[in-house]
Formats: structure tokens, sequence, C-alpha cells
């Protein structure tokens, strides 16, 4: 990976550091956690967001809130 000229060494180190926190698997992206964890897959669209809330919650019988927000967050980032 080769430096733009525009960003200076400490941006473009940075900017390395946390792309590789991510993964591309079967056209998606995944964010690494730790070792042990599995990988979480990244949604960066409403509707995609709003799909997979809908679907949880639903899957898991209409849990609470606190219930459905921990299967989101073990799941995607």
């Amino acid at each position: 990976m080769r430096r733009p000229a525009q960003m200076t060494r400490s941006e473009f180190r940075n900017f390395k550091r946390s792309a590789m926190q991510y993964i591309v698997r079967d056209r998606q992206l995944f964010r690494k956690q730790s070792k042990n964890v599995p990988l979480v897959r990244v949604v960066d669209n409403a509707r995609g967001r709003e799909e997979i809330l809908a679907r949880l919650h639903d899957e898991s019988g209409h849990r609470s809130r606190e219930g459905t927000y921990r299967k989101v967050a073990d799941r995607y980032f």
C-alpha cells in the first residue's frame, strides 16, 4: 500500500492501523474484534440496519429493546 501524496506519514500510519481492523469476505465487509471473538459484519446503510433490526426483533419473539440490541451488537458493527 502506497501513501497518497496529500497524506502525511502520520495520517497514513493511522489509516493503515484502522484499515487492518477490517476484512472482506464474500463481498461483505467485516470488522475484526479480538482473536477469539467472531467477526461482525459492517452495515453502512440505513435500510440495511432497519431490515436487520426488524428481522432480529421478530426472530427473537419480540424481546425487549436490550435483548434485540445485544443480538445486533454481537453480529453487526
